[in-house]
């Protein structure tokens, strides 16, 4: 049996042939269809088919489909027809058999004819699906460049209809061109086109084109991937070269796969060009594991036919992945091979054991590739050897994704990368190990590109002829990027869905602006949140809520996922993991502001030793038993966990392990903190800042010390701006703080080094009268001199592990009234101090004021958690009968108390802290008459050996936020909060050495001064000196703009609280005027 018999054979009901007609066809039209669907059979012995009837004509065969509304029918079996010959009449075999089909043919033709206007019968379409297959089987007929005229003229050749009325083939015609209109489209896939089918045999079950695009199952699909193909194939002009050939050939085998196995995959870049990769790519889009982005944009190096090895090393997020994957685009190549090698190879040394080892774990990996990927590499060669000529070689780019894990390959293939290009370009050619053409030899050429958060590490010390680095597109998210990365959320007309803002629209939002600016793939989680969810950018509290949305997104993305997940349910591991989540937040601010400078040295091995180790730049603490990730072992350097990594002979001592550092931990698994490149180094060859920590990273870092995830539940939810002015100035001087703890004792900065250098405090010196000497005022003398020499160390505080604590009642000061009468801010009385703040409430009910849940200190007194308990025993605290009592009184939240208490009473631990703790950061429920925020922590001085720390003691740090926005400062207020902050009362909970300090912009806090009519003399109260008119400030200036940490964002949000400037932007100004 032939094929198309079989074919036949096997085809369901609807394979009869179906002719719908009005009249009677004459014998020209009955012949010509007749010939055409019907096999020759050999001839004998005819009756006109008009002539007498032989008996009553058969039934049709049965229809399973239903027929189209108001057309008559007439099927005809497959049973075949003798060929008509030349006479006027049709003629069949005159047996039994032919002449009941005779006769049922001429009975229902008869009583199906009809006829039009002019008595003459149409004919209508055929709907087998057989008879039309050998057309819609040529790539010609789908040719998209074909008119409607020319369609008709290749339906009517291949039926032999001469003339056939006006408009008989529209409906193919039609059908056909909505398929090819669906192929044609770029963002459509062969499953539009089963779609578009399924709509059409909707309306009529019969339709043949249909039917055909719907194949079988066991024909594979190939008849809708075939129309695919050969749409998209005709909208490609004539490859000019082998490169282009082989382009449009993978670009065809991209949209099949090979057991539910997706082939060569394409990335479409910058909105017209296509690459394609093979292999495993992990982008990350959105956030999400193995999502790949629809469209990238991508800088294309102006060195992109350099054939070096391309080193990518950025921080995590910044676009090295999508860089590799779109290398053929980049680099003039047809594909790249992506790999993520595992295991690197033994041997660190340039010997001929590296380079063996290295040669055979390369093919390794592209033996694994081609498991997967056979149809690919098939194609390839394919298209490659159809080229007979070929001036250049054909480039692929083998790229090794998270390259940090193999330093030894790296350098191997650095090193040897022309000799490999060679070796691995042939090995494809010749099918991977069979015999290769003399012709096609080194017709492909391998090009290396690599990328991981610690590839500088395998790379620096290399041969600097064979290697250069390149920064990731990503990295610093332009206006273009944004738009390709906003195009996902477009419909078909380039008209966005929903509401996403331009990208200089977020400006408006600084801690937006500082996200998609500098990691591609925080921009990505951050445009699919604000199109997601109802959340405005432009509205400080849902700000900060987008912000922690993807921050959370993708911190559990990458190496920092660990940061998240406790390893048990146990109070201990979660303790484990918010410690590790504060440390390393605390390491990345700290290599950003404590930097240690670091000499080069000169020779090729000794810079790839340093960039190696990872110890260098900074010394950071150990503690003791500090479990996870962020454990440290030795104090004598940067600390090191116990993870296994890659044998590494030339380490002396343990030569099975190479011991990982702390900084290996923030750059390589955490992608938080990138190195700087050797080649910045100094004339001296001193790198200052060893290591880079971009401003979308130090966001993070203060995000995470802040609290992290619990800010999207509580406090965002109670209306609290997380990141509001004031909220951010206390927690930037935590982080100063607690960054500092985490770097090793001996080289740890002092807290007079952190608040200058890092936050850009400074103490207004002012002149004083006609003898111009520099004057400060007396408490900022005294609170600054006890400062001097202090280092921070971290202490246990549970409390302080939950990040800032925002106090849930008020925290206020009641000091007894001074005299009547005295109503003046006079510094002079007690040593430049101002009188506390008064009342004039008299005592009431001192039976009631028994029950209040208070604690009596005498001084010298000091809180212990014990005594605290007690308060938990009084449930009867009347506020009321509180505030009204003369009694000094300091009001706070308890948990608040607790916590530092807890801290003073630990101050005196000896050894080595378990676990690290952060400064106690905390800011007020609404107005507080001490302060907006305060940071606590202990302090501790060396002995005069310089060998153990003593007198250890807390210190608070308060934080007052001012609007400074005219001309001068108010200083009544200040004065009167910073009174409340010196008296005795908050020695207790804060300790005796207090700092007071106004925050605000640099060139508001310096102009900041009061006016006295006190004259002095030194710093002290003179009356016999005339009084003269003095400027002082009587506090800190902690310039916000000035900051090491965020100094964008603090002047960004410091002129939000712009009275005038809301005004302008937001307001109008109504004006009553009589008539």
């Amino acid at each position: 049996m032939s094929k198309a018999a079989a074919k036949t054979a096997s085809m369901p009901v609807f394979a009869h042939t179906l002719i719908r007609t009005t009249r009677m066809p004459d014998s020209r039209t009955f012949s010509a269809v007749a010939n055409k669907l019907l096999p020759p059979m050999a001839t004998g012995t005819a009756t006109a088919i008009n002539g007498p009837m032989l008996g009553p004509a058969p039934s049709a065969p049965p229809l399973l489909s239903p027929q189209r509304p108001s057309t008559t029918s007439r099927f005809i079996s497959s049973v075949p027809f003798a060929p008509a010959p030349a006479s006027s009449l049709p003629l069949v075999p005159a047996s039994p058999t032919q002449c009941q089909l005779q006769r049922w043919w001429s009975a229902s033709f008869l009583r199906a004819a009809s006829t039009n206007g002019n008595g003459r019968s149409l004919p209508e379409l055929p709907t087998n699906v057989s008879d039309y297959e050998d057309l819609f089987n040529t790539s010609a007929f789908w040719n998209a460049s074909l008119k409607n005229e020319d369609v008709e003229k290749m339906l009517n050749k291949h039926f032999s209809m001469a003339a056939p009325p006006t408009d008989f083939w529209n409906t193919v015609v039609g059908d056909r061109q909505s398929f090819v209109d669906t192929a044609k489209e770029e963002h459509n896939r062969v499953g539009n086109l089963e779609g578009m089918a399924d709509g059409f045999l909707r309306k009529s079950a019969t339709d043949p084109m249909s039917l055909w695009i719907k194949s079988p199952d066991d024909n594979n699909d190939m008849n809708r991937k075939n129309v695919f193909k050969w749409v998209r194939s005709s909208l490609k002009k004539k490859p000019e070269n082998v490169r282009e050939a082989i382009l449009n050939d993978l670009e065809e085998i991209s949209k099949d796969k090979v057991n539910d196995v997706e082939q060569v995959k394409e990335l479409h870049c910058n909105n017209t060009v296509k690459t394609f990769y093979v292999g495993h790519a992990n982008f990350r889009h959105k956030g999400e594991a193995q999502k790949r982005p629809p469209k990238v944009f991508l800088n294309k190096p102006e060195a992109d036919q350099d054939d070096k090895v391309w080193v990518y090393y950025t921080n995590s997020g910044s676009g090295k992945t999508v860089e590799l994957a779109a290398s053929g685009y980049l680099r003039g190549g047809v594909m790249s091979i992506m790999n993520k090698v595992s295991k690197d190879i033994p041997t660190r040394d340039n010997t001929e054991s590296r380079k063996t080892e290295c040669r055979k774990a390369l093919i390794s990996c592209l033996d694994d590739i081609v498991k997967t990927n056979k149809a690919t590499f098939e194609t390839l060669i394919k298209s490659m050897n159809a080229w007979e000529k070929t001036t250049e070689p054909v480039r692929i780019v083998f790229c090794i994704d998270e390259a940090s894990s193999c330093p030894n390959l790296l350098r191997a293939i650095i090193s040897e990368y022309e000799a490999l290009s060679g070796e691995l370009g042939n090995y494809i050619a010749s099918g991977f190990g069979g015999a290769i053409d003399t012709t096609k030899k080194n017709a492909i050429q391998v090009l290396f590109s690599v990328a991981g958060t610690g590839a500088y590490q395998g790379s620096s010390g290399s041969l600097g002829d064979n290697y250069q680095y390149l920064t990731p597109t990503g990295n610093v998210v332009g206006e273009d990027l944004y738009k390709t990365l906003t195009s996902e959320y477009e419909d078909n007309d380039h008209n966005k869905i929903g509401t996403l803002p331009g990208f200089k629209d977020l400006q408006d939002a600084p801690f937006l602006w500082i996200i998609m600016q500098y990691n591609a793939r925080m921009a990505s989680i951050l445009i699919d949140q604000m199109y997601n969810s109802q959340l405005r950018y432009n509205h400080p509290h849902e700000e900060t809520r987008l912000m922690s949305l993807v921050f959370e997104k993708y911190v559990r993305s990458n190496g920092m996922h660990f940061l998240w997940h406790s390893q048990g349910d146990s109070d201990q591991s979660k303790l484990n993991t918010t410690s590790n989540r504060l440390h390393v937040a605390s390491m990345g601010l700290a290599t950003y502001l404590y930097p240690q400078p670091v000499t080069i040295p000169a020779g090729e091995d000794e810079i790839s030793e340093l960039a190696l180790g990872l110890d260098y730049g900074i010394r950071f603490q150990s503690f003791s038993a500090q479990e996870g990730k962020a454990k440290a072992e030795t104090r004598s350097g940067s600390g090191s966990t116990d993870a296994d990594v890659p044998c590494d002979s030339n380490v002396t001592g343990n030569k099975e392990k190479r011991r990982r550092t702390l900084m290996d931990l923030l750059v390589r698994e955490c992608g938080l903190v990138t190195q700087e490149q050797f080649s910045k180094k100094t004339e001296d060859n001193v790198l200052e800042q060893p290591f880079i920590v971009n401003e979308a990273m130090q966001l993070l870092c203060v995000w995470l010390m802040q609290g992290g995830q619990r800010l999207k539940s509580t406090e965002s939810l109670l209306g609290t701006t997380p990141f509001a002015f004031e909220v951010l100035s206390t927690q930037l001087v935590s982080c100063a703080i607690s960054a500092a703890m985490t770097v090793q004792v001996e080289h740890r900065p002092k807290v007079h080094e952190i608040l200058t250098k890092s936050l850009g405090m400074f103490r207004n010196k002012c002149m004083l009268g006609k003898e111009e000497k520099p004057f400060l005022d007396p408490y900022v003398e005294t609170s600054w001199a006890a400062l001097e020499n202090v280092i921070p160390v971290s202490i246990k505080c549970d409390l302080a592990m939950d990040g800032m604590y925002h106090h849930k009642s008020p925290m206020l000061l009641k000091a007894k009234p001074e005299s009547k009468g005295d109503d003046k801010l006079d510094t002079s009385k007690t040593g430049g101090k101002t009188p506390a703040t008064r009342t004039s409430t008299k005592p009431k009910n001192s039976e009631a004021w028994a029950n209040v849940a208070t604690m009596a200190i005498r001084k010298g007194d000091t809180l212990d958690l014990d005594s605290l308990k007690d308060l938990e025993e009084k449930k009867d605290f009347d506020a009321a009968v509180a505030s009204s009592q003369q009694e000094e009184t300091l009001t706070m939240d308890r948990d608040m108390l607790i916590g530092l208490t807890q801290m003073r009473q630990n101050k005196d631990c000896d050894g080595t802290p378990q676990y690290f703790t952060p400064s106690l950061c905390s800011v007020a429920e609404g107005n507080s008459n001490l302060a907006d925020g305060t940071v606590s922590f202990i302090g501790a001085k060396w002995n005069e050996r310089e060998e153990k720390l003593e007198d250890h003691a807390m210190y608070t740090i308060c934080v007052q936020a001012k609007d400074i926005f005219g001309k001068s400062l108010k200083m009544e207020k200040v004065h009167n909060n910073l009174n409340r902050v010196k008296h005795d009362l908050n020695n207790i909970p804060f300790g005796e050495n207090r700092m007071y300090c106004v925050a605000s912009r640099a060139h508001l806090v310096t102009r900041a001064r009061v006016n006295l009519d006190n004259g002095f003399t030194d710093g002290k109260r003179n009356d016999d000196m005339p009084k003269l008119e003095t400027k002082i400030s009587p506090f800190v200036s902690y310039p916000t703009d000035g900051t090491k940490i965020l100094s964008g964002v603090m002047e960004a949000i410091d002129e939000r609280r712009n009275r005038q400037e809301k005004i302008v932007k937001h307001g109008v100004m109504l004006k009553y005027e009589e008539e």
